[in-house]
């Protein structure tokens, strides 16, 4: 089986609201690189929440989709090496164009980029965390298994 999972909320312990304050911080006029280094720090310290090896069979092949922004690349790899995390990773907003103030908007638009990596991978299962993903993965994909995972903090 072809299984793919979201990293923040579902391999990565993480919480919206921090999101919602580096917007805030942009809003405010806060320089853009003082908001990247935060959440790179943010990421870095970020705790393990679930391991994608806890739903996978022995024969299952596993990749990543995350929306995180490409400046967070490097800290992102560090992080799942530390955690013994060895699947192939998927930026679906490589270019970091997807804007976040509106965060049901953005999440659509997310869950349409999710959406064409998990098509041209041919995933069979998909863990996520965010409600407007799966909803929109749900619906583009009738003969993929969308499971939210959890909740939205």
């Amino acid at each position: 089986m072809r299984i793919s999972f979201g990293l923040d909320g579902v391999i990565v312990n993480t919480n919206k609201w921090v999101y919602r304050m580096a917007d805030a911080l942009m809003a405010a006029g806060t320089p853009e690189a003082y908001v990247i280094n935060m959440l790179k720090e943010y990421y870095a310290s970020a705790s393990l929440r679930s391991h994608p090896a806890m739903f996978m069979a022995q024969n299952d092949k596993g990749i990543i989709v995350t929306m995180r922004q490409p400046e967070a690349q490097e800290v992102t790899d560090d992080w799942l090496q530390r955690h013994d995390i060895y699947l192939p990773i998927y930026y679906a907003d490589p270019k970091g164009e997807i804007d976040w103030t509106n965060y049901s908007t953005a999440s659509r638009r997310a869950g349409t980029l999710k959406a064409e990596i998990l098509i041209s991978q041919r995933i069979d299962v998909h863990l996520d965390n965010n409600p407007y993903i799966v909803s929109v993965l749900r619906d583009q994909l009738q003969d993929t298994r969308i499971i939210q995972i959890g909740k939205e903090d």
